[in-house]
């Protein structure tokens, strides 16, 4: 009976000191005021007990009091262990949950898990004082949440799992959300990547893979988003061994001069892996800009492999037997490409057309009776810039772009249609191409001989007239269209300039606000909110730009969240607080002079040039906000200008 009465007298103590324990928690909660100041305070308790403790004696001696030091001080080393067991949590809330585990700043870790570690902390803190200061049995609470917990880890060993494995994807930084990622040979962009799991969404499906971190981490990854947005990828073909090796490399990449996905710089790679069965084998590798293009830069790819073997007579290694076609390929188009491009049909096309149509019946037979038949694949060119003039053409099907460059742009200034005529320099004196010519679809044509259009011309001054108007307004066409074409240009490339500016600040923002582990340590200590002095230069820039573009908006303050986000800066700063700061920087430079809106911006960005890697990540961080709503106006290049003025000051 009195074994029963003392374990029960146990129990009930610590349920008993359990109670005070989270009253002391809850109280240093609210004294507190918000996590940034927690973890000082429970520095603070803990240094504070400890003192209390080693001046409990003298200090009750002093007052006569003697007879209470043992029991004061019992107590005084309860509330230093449980101060101990709130710093231990703090510390984990601060550095794992809000920190290695979050994503963006964001907590993501469910707050059944992070309370049930928290509640297992504090119950050890509290069994210690209740057997080593008290000298209380703890054998029947420890039986009691030893079945407990036997019950808890058989139920949550695989959670306990993927929340480390989390913990090991999160620290290495193999992954993070937005990226292009291919796991377990799933390919996709990361969605979401949570406690337990990582989430793949394949743009070409619309499906949503799930993996578990501990399967994730356990696999191999490849990113494309890393260490550059350009994504690169390979084709493999064969060629019969017919072919020559340098001529099938040559012409394909000739093919590839006026590519519109692939990029032409980096220029593809050949590769020859060797012979086999079929013939010798190659492999291109490529690059191009993402993922929205990645089958389009595919399909361009092997469309130039097949228009380069097919301009050029090559054979592409195949078993044809299998196929039902023993003979050439080509033969077949030929047969075909001869019917569209048959005399009757051509002078059908010629007699609807709203100039060579005036001509007399003997001027289009004389037309009809030569001509060559042309047939192209994308990217294929029927000419390029610069070329010799060698005749015109007469689309009979597809479609054809006319392409002026400026730089390594093309710039698309013409459609031309089935029925259209194309490439008439010579015709009124050119000798060269003035533009190119590139297929945008399979595309038939037939080109006439430059002697015969200009003898039949010679003869017929009213057509010629006719087709010079008629150029002339293609050409007006073709200039308005180079100039919306330059401006979509520098609008694109302005954009991508705004990105990578963001994308360099995420990918060296650890090294670029990196501090001593010792000043890294205090900065959690201290009153002010994490790298403060670097988030008011960046709300101040932010607004600063903001204002230049006219009365700020909620579009506004998401530009400035979603540039937080997209450089990763929200595990460093505090997005509330940075909102709160751009709100009232915004409020402020919209009633001052521009004189007076300067001087409050450049301050803040001078202090921020004190942060270690503050001026990189301001800089970056004005470029990446620069131009958001398009190219930016006077106003906005000159908030600009001043940014980058200060930023770029000799320090003192």
């Amino acid at each position: 009976m009195s074994e029963t009465s003392s374990v029960t007298e146990a129990v009930i103590f610590f349920l008993f000191l359990a109670s005070i324990t989270l009253l002391f928690v809850r109280t240093a909660i609210a004294v507190a005021k918000g996590r940034r100041h927690r973890l000082r305070l429970a520095m603070e308790l803990v240094a504070l007990f400890a003192i209390i403790y080693f001046l409990n004696s003298p200090a009750l001696r002093f007052l006569g009091m003697e007879n209470l030091a043992a029991d004061f001080q019992k107590g005084v080393l309860f509330l230093w262990t449980v101060s101990l067991a709130f710093l231990a949590n703090t510390a984990l809330e601060r550095f794992v949950w809000d920190g290695v585990l979050s994503i963006h700043g964001e907590r993501r870790i469910p707050k059944l898990i992070t309370d049930g570690i928290g509640l297992i902390i504090y119950s050890v803190a509290v069994m210690f004082v209740l057997h080593y200061v008290y000298g209380e049995p703890i054998g029947p609470v420890l039986a009691t949440s030893g079945a407990a917990a036997i019950v808890i880890g058989f139920g949550a060993q695989s959670t306990i799992r993927e929340v480390f494995s989390g913990v090991a994807l999160n620290t290495t930084k193999a992954l993070r959300i937005g990226d292009y990622v291919e796991i377990d040979d799933v390919y996709g962009q990361v969605h979401d990547i949570n406690w337990r799991s990582v989430s793949v969404h394949n743009p070409h499906t619309d499906s949503l893979y799930i993996f578990p971190n501990s399967a994730v981490a356990e696999t191999k990854i490849l990113n494309f988003s890393e260490p550059q947005d350009v994504f690169r990828y390979y084709i493999t073909f064969s060629a019969e061994l017919s072919a020559p090796p340098e001529k099938v490399i040559r012409v394909i990449a000739d093919e590839l001069k006026h590519s519109k996905y692939v990029y032409r710089t980096p220029a593809p790679n050949f590769n020859i892996l060797g012979y086999s069965e079929r013939g010798i084998d190659y492999r291109v590798r490529y690059h191009f800009e993402g993922d929205d293009p990645w089958w389009d830069a595919q399909n361009e790819m092997c469309m130039a492999i097949w228009g380069a073997a097919r301009k050029h007579g090559l054979r592409i290694a195949m078993n044809r037997m299998l196929q039902g076609s023993p003979n050439s390929e080509w033969e077949f188009i030929d047969e075909k490409n001869f019917a569209t491009a048959a005399p009757d049909a051509v002078l059908d096309l010629l007699k609807s057309h709203p100039v060579f149509g005036k001509l007399s019946d003997e001027g289009l037979k004389i037309l009809c009776d030569g001509y060559e038949t042309v047939d192209l694949s994308p990217p294929s060119c029927f000419y390029q810039k610069g070329e010799l003039a060698d005749g015109a053409f007469l689309l009979l099907e597809g479609r054809v772009d006319i392409l002026d460059d400026e730089g390594l742009h093309d710039l698309e200034v013409q459609n031309v249609e089935p029925g259209e005529f194309f490439g008439l320099e010579t015709v009124f004196g050119e000798q060269k191409r003035l533009l190119a010519a590139r297929a945008d679809e399979y595309s038939v044509a037939v080109r006439f001989n430059d002697e015969t259009i200009t003898n039949i011309l010679r003869e017929s001054e009213n057509v010629k007239k006719l087709l010079s108007e008629s150029e002339a307004s293609f050409d007006n066409d073709r200039r308005q269209r180079r100039k919306d074409e330059l401006f979509q240009i520098r609008i694109a490339a302005h954009h991508r300039e705004r990105h990578s500016s963001l994308n360099s600040i995420r990918s060296g923002i650890d090294e670029m606000v990196n501090k001593p582990a010792l000043h890294h340590l205090l900065d959690h200590f201290s009153k002010r909110v994490r790298n403060e002095e670097l988030l008011e230069g960046l709300a101040a820039t932010a607004a600063h730009l903001a204002v230049s573009r006219g009365t700020p908006d909620e579009v506004e303050r998401d530009y400035f969240r979603e540039a937080l986000r997209h450089a990763d800066l929200l595990k460093h700063v505090e997005l509330t607080h940075g909102l709160d700061l751009f709100d009232s920087y915004c409020s402020q430079l919209v009633d001052q002079t521009d004189r007076e809106k300067s001087g409050l911006v450049l301050k803040e960005l001078r202090e921020a040039k004190r942060v270690k890697g503050g001026e990189a990540v301001v800089r970056h961080f004005a470029k990446g906000l620069f131009g958001v709503r398009g190219l930016p106006d006077e106003r906005e290049q000159s908030a600009f200008a001043q940014i980058e003025a200060v930023l770029s000051e000799t320090r003192n």
